[in-house]
C-alpha cells in the first residue's frame, strides 16, 4: 500500500503536517508514503515565484493579503480565483496517478481537493481522498467534493462543516498532527515555553515576547531561549 500526500511550501504548517503524516504511515502502519508538491512539478520558478510572494504580503502588507483570503473564502469555494490557483499541477497530478498505484490520497494543502474533483468529474480514476485541515479556520478553498472523510483540528470545526452541509461520518476530529518531538513537551515535569514564529519567522512581535519571557529572569523562573527547526 502507498499513499500519496499533496502538500505545498506556501506556509510551513501544511509542509510539517505532511511531513509527520508521513512519518506516521512509515512507522505506524508499515506503508509507503509520498509527498508531492504539485506547485514544483508544474514549475519550479513559479512556485519559488508564489512563496515569495506569500512571504513579502505577510510581511509587509497583511492587510492586501487579508483581502485575498477573504476575496477567495467567499461563495463554495469554486469561483474564479480558486479556479486559477488550481490550475497548476492538473496534468502532472494525472501523470502521477498514471504511473504509480496509490492507495489514497491525503491533502494538506487547500486548493488540490479541487483539482482532485475536476479530475473525477472528467472521469479520471482516483482513488478515495482525504483532507487533513492545517487551518483554525475552514476557508472555502479546503471544501471539495467526493472527498471520504475530513481531519479537522477541533470541535469548533466540527460542528462548522456539520453546518455546511457535511454529514458527521465524514468529519473526525483528531487535532492538527504535530511532529514527534513536540511530545517532548507534553511531560508534566517540564516547564518550557514553546513560541512559534512559522517557518519563515514571519511573526513580527516573536522578539518582543522573547523578551518578555526573559524579563521574568531572577524570579524564581529560569529562561533559555533556543531557535529550533522542526521540517
Amino acid at each position: 500500500m502507498k499513499a500519496l500526500i499533496l502538500s505545498a511550501s506556501f506556509g510551513g504548517g501544511h509542509k510539517s503536517v505532511a511531513s509527520t503524516l508521513k512519518r506516521i504511515f512509515e512507522f505506524h502502519y508499515f506503508m509507503e508514503a509520498e509527498i508531492v508538491d504539485l506547485y514544483e512539478l508544474f514549475n519550479r520558478k513559479i512556485k519559488e515565484f508564489f512563496t515569495s510572494a506569500y512571504v513579502w504580503m505577510m510581511r509587509h502588507c497583511p492587510r492586501l493579503y487579508g483581502l485575498f483570503y477573504e476575496v477567495t473564502a467567499r461563495g463554495n469555494g469554486y469561483n474564479i480565483f480558486n479556479y486559477l490557483l488550481n490550475l497548476p499541477g492538473k496534468r502532472d497530478l494525472m501523470r502521477l496517478l498514471e504511473k504509480d498505484s496509490y492507495s489514497c490520497i491525503v491533502v494538506t494543502y487547500p486548493t488540490y481537493g479541487n483539482v482532485i474533483s475536476r479530475l473525477r468529474d472528467e472521469g479520471f480514476p482516483v482513488p478515495p481522498t482525504f483532507v487533513v485541515i492545517t487551518d483554525f479556520m475552514a476557508h472555502s478553498q479546503w471544501f471539495h467534493r467526493d472527498v471520504a472523510c475530513y481531519f479537522v483540528p477541533s470541535e469548533e470545526m466540527r460542528w462548522y462543516l456539520y453546518r455546511r452541509g457535511l454529514t458527521r461520518t465524514r468529519i473526525k476530529v483528531t487535532g492538527i498532527p504535530i511532529q514527534p518531538e513536540f511530545d517532548l513537551f507534553r511531560a508534566e515535569d517540564r516547564s518550557e515555553i514553546v513560541v512559534s514564529a512559522g517557518v519563515f519567522g514571519m511573526t513580527p512581535s516573536t522578539m518582543e515576547i522573547c523578551e518578555v519571557l526573559k524579563s521574568f529572569e531572577g524570579r524564581g523562573i529560569n529562561i533559555h531561549l533556543q531557535r529550533t527547526y522542526l521540517n
